[in-house]
């Protein structure tokens, strides 16, 4: 009587908590099905939540680990309860109040909760990692920069025709190359490098080189971004200033101060807020040569870009033929820095370390976005520009335009 009794019992409390279990799963949306060579832990192995067989959990904790093949120390969430009912009465209680006020469970607190770990750069972005519009910032701010400021000036090396042209086939081909190095990144394994990747495919020597090559990069770019940032604030704080500013030497040294302690985080994804201003910085720039490319008569008929004033530029005005063709020789005087307008790759693996879940198509929708977005730019900034002032633009098309208080501001 007793054994039918206890077999009684045990029947209802398996019930009861297969029925937490699916509760917890749809709830919380876990993976319904466990990654090959993981198991359950506690009370609610069998819905998703998964361990390596190789770990130990703690008596009083459960680590959840999600895409286990890929990531490594990758946790979720983490219960201090194991037993099926606690943990039950406990996830009923926190979406209860979620859903009263807002919270992470429903779409709008979901927003808050993505507003608020994006803006909070002591932690990752994402919930394991960057988050996937944390990396196409990055991405896109390491593209461009103060490249998108001499593109009008190659343009009209090549022509409108072949510079266009250009823009858009050097997207697509650096589309492929980031690919290619992503699917290499995997291949080799977490964490990703290019000494790694160099050293399985040539031996120490070839990565010796490849260090050397990556040390040059970085150090050419970051002199090229520091003499081009230093031009831009001797021209533009005068105007905002109203009074002479500190010599391009100096200015040298503020920009190399602010940028220096920048380059020195662990963590790519925590520039995220610095990589987003750029981003918005450099739009507010090609919403200003949009500007200063329409008609006089229209919404920007107080934008004059070769006013009968002082402040037009002695370079460019009065303007220049626009040409839709050059010359062979031209085309390929302008092709080194049309294609290198998309540099990028030097970051391509430390963003697959830090992405969340770097799967490949999640890998293909960043580099689309990113390059997709400076290819965008380019065509705007690099067409409309060389259009307004044709073969009289200068090296840096803000120096084309009248000294304004709006060009000083970009």
């Amino acid at each position: 009587m007793d054994t039918d009794e206890d077999a009684a019992a045990a029947a209802r409390s398996s019930r009861l908590e297969r029925g937490c279990r699916g509760f917890v799963q749809r709830l919380l949306g876990w993976p319904p099905k466990p990654a090959e060579g993981a198991v359950g832990g506690g009370a609610l192995g069998g819905v998703g939540v998964m361990a390596p067989a190789s770990s130990k959990l703690p008596e009083s904790t459960l680590e959840v680990k999600l895409d286990a093949s890929l990531r490594s120390e990758r946790h979720t969430r983490v219960f201090g309860r194991r037993n099926s009912h606690e943990v039950f009465g406990h996830v009923l209680r926190r979406s209860s109040s979620s859903w009263q006020r807002g919270g992470p469970l429903s779409p709008p607190g979901r927003l808050v909760r993505m507003g608020s770990s994006f803006v909070d750069v002591s932690h990752p972005s994402g919930e394991g990692g960057a988050s996937l519009f944390s990396s196409i910032l990055n991405m896109a701010n390491t593209i461009m920069g103060t490249g998108l400021l001499a593109l009008p000036r190659c343009i009209s090396l090549a022509g409108l025709v072949p510079g266009l042209l250009l823009i858009v086939l050097s997207a697509l081909i650096n589309v492929g190359t980031n690919v290619f190095l992503s699917d290499a990144a995997a291949v080799g394994g977490h964490p990703a490098s290019f000494n790694k990747l160099a050293v399985a495919a040539g031996g120490p020597a070839l990565a010796l080189v490849t260090d050397a090559a990556v040390v040059a990069n970085a150090l050419g770019a970051g002199i090229t971004y520091a003499i081009v940032a230093a031009d831009g604030l001797t021209l533009g704080m005068p105007l905002l200033l109203g009074a002479a500013s500190p010599g391009h030497q100096a200015w040298v040294l503020v920009v190399a101060a602010i940028i220096t302690p920048l380059s020195l985080l662990r963590s790519l994804d925590a520039l995220r807020l610095t990589s987003l201003l750029a981003v918005l910085i450099l739009g507010g720039i090609s919403g200003l040569v949009l500007l200063y490319a329409l008609p006089a008569s229209g919404p920007a008929a107080d934008l004059d870009p070769c006013p009968a004033d002082r402040t037009a530029s002695p370079v460019s005005c009065p303007p220049g033929e626009v040409r839709l063709f050059t010359s062979p020789a031209g085309v390929l005087a302008a092709l080194p820095t049309l294609v290198m307008a998309y540099g990028c790759q030097m970051s391509t693996p430390t963003l697959w370390n830090e992405m969340e879940r770097p799967t490949r198509p999640r890998m293909l929708a960043l580099y689309a976005s990113a390059l997709g977005t400076a290819m965008l730019l380019y065509l705007l900034v690099g067409g409309l520009g060389y259009a307004t002032f044709g073969d009289a633009v200068a090296g840096n098309i803000l120096k084309s335009y009248p000294a304004t208080l709006a060009v000083g501001a970009a």
